[in-house]
C-alpha cells in the first residue's frame, strides 16, 4: 500500500500566488516592449487583479480574527498588526494597479497626438505600472518575513 500525505497548503501561499501572478503580467510584451497594452492583456489584467483581490481577502478574515484572538501571545499579536497593516498596503497598491485600463482609455481619447506622442504616452504608462509591480512584489516580500515568523503560532 502507498502513503499518501495531505499536506494542506497553507493560506498564506495566496501570497505566492500574488506574486507569480504580478510578475508575469510584467513579462507581458506589452510591459517589456513598452508598446500599447492589447485589449485581451487588460482583459487579462484585470482578471487576475480581481482574483488577486478575493484570495488575499480570504487572510484578511483570518488576520482580523488572529489579531483580536486573546489566546495569542502579545508578541505574535505586534507581528499580526504589522503584517495586517502591510496587508492593506498589499491590497491598495493592487487596487491602484487596477486603474491601468482607465489610464490606457484616457491615452486613447486624444486622437490628434503625433505617433511620437503617442510612444512616449504608452513608455510612460507601463513604466508608472512596472513601478506599481515593483511595489507590489517588494510588498510581498516584506509580508513574507512576517509569514515566517506567525505562521507556526496560528495553530
Amino acid at each position: 500500500m502507498f502513503t499518501t500525505s495531505s499536506i494542506k497548503p497553507s493560506i498564506f501561499d495566496n501570497y505566492n500566488t500574488v506574486q507569480t501572478n504580478f510578475t508575469n503580467i510584467k513579462n507581458l510584451s506589452s510591459f517589456t516592449s513598452y508598446g500599447m497594452i492589447q485589449p485581451n492583456d487588460l482583459i487579462g489584467i484585470s482578471n487576475i487583479t480581481m482574483d488577486c483581490i478575493d484570495k488575499l481577502g480570504d487572510i484578511s478574515a483570518l488576520l482580523t480574527k488572529k489579531v483580536n484572538d486573546p489566546s495569542v501571545s502579545v508578541v505574535t499579536n505586534e507581528q499580526l498588526q504589522k503584517m495586517q497593516e502591510l496587508h492593506k498596503e498589499l491590497i491598495d497598491k493592487i487596487s491602484d494597479f487596477n486603474l491601468i485600463s482607465l489610464d490606457m482609455y484616457n491615452n486613447l481619447k486624444n486622437p490628434g497626438q503625433t505617433p511620437d506622442i503617442i510612444n512616449y504616452m504608452h513608455f510612460d504608462l507601463i513604466n508608472r505600472y512596472k513601478f506599481i509591480i515593483m511595489q507590489i512584489l517588494e510588498t510581498i516580500k516584506r509580508i513574507n518575513v512576517y509569514v515566517s515568523l506567525v505562521k507556526d503560532k496560528l495553530n
